[in-house]
């Protein structure tokens, strides 16, 4: 059984001038012929591959919110992004599969906390590629890891009446997990685009904390 370490691999797909694609967020994203299924487009009546795939869930291994002005070693319940501030989420995990396992979906779930005031502007949110070493206990803005834009799809974030979820597309990352590159370090959340509240996703809940969720990563194999 190989082990792969949860972080995201650039490879051979990093998308150069071509626009990243973008996820839906909600049904009228796809047009009146297609449907958001899992954060995918579909054309009506087509099944989705999720459909006889089988769901596996993981949270962090390690985690850090790093902004400006920020101290290293705080681990905030709740991180704000895109608002001004040039804030990341830092997002390790470590995935246990069989070498011959298939990975058909693959996203990042953030959930967002009920009742909190939210400019209505949309906040695009990608994922991109940690390319050093970094601890959650020691990173900050001024000792920050590099990051690589590796082109990953865009997800918009839905008004404040919209879903409290979030995913971002990661498949093509952890397709590449198996390749076990000594220079892989972890997942980024980067903002793209600005408000004056940006976006708060639950980041590290603590104990009773029952009704949030921090951010998961959600698989689906064959």
């Amino acid at each position: 059984m190989g082990v792969w370490a949860g972080i995201a691999v650039l490879g051979a797909f990093a998308a150069g001038c071509v626009p990243s694609p973008r996820m839906c967020a909600l049904e009228g994203d796809c047009g009146p012929q297609s449907a958001c299924v899992a954060s995918r487009c579909l054309g009506r009546g087509t099944v989705a591959a999720i459909a006889s795939a089988r769901r596996l869930l993981y949270e962090p291994a390690d985690e850090a919110y790093i902004r400006r002005g920020r101290e290293a070693g705080q681990r905030p319940v709740l991180a704000t992004l895109g608002q001004r501030d040039g804030a990341l989420m830092l997002l390790r995990f470590a995935v246990d599969l069989p070498a011959e396992v298939s990975v058909v979906e693959a996203y990042l779930l953030l959930e967002r906390p009920a009742d909190m005031d939210v400019d209505p502007v949309p906040i695009a949110l990608h994922v991109e590629r940690v390319a050093e070493p970094w601890d959650g206990q020691s990173v900050s803005w001024a000792h920050q890891p590099h990051l690589d834009d590796v082109g990953a799809p865009i997800a918009s974030v839905p008004s404040p009446s919209g879903r409290r979820d979030t995913r971002l597309d990661v498949r093509n990352l952890v397709q590449h997990w198996a390749r076990r590159r000594r220079d892989e370090f972890g997942i980024a959340v980067v903002a793209k685009g600005e408000s004056a509240t940006g976006v708060t996703f639950v980041l590290a809940p603590g104990p009773g904390a029952f009704e949030l969720a921090g951010p998961r990563l959600e698989l689906y194999v064959k």
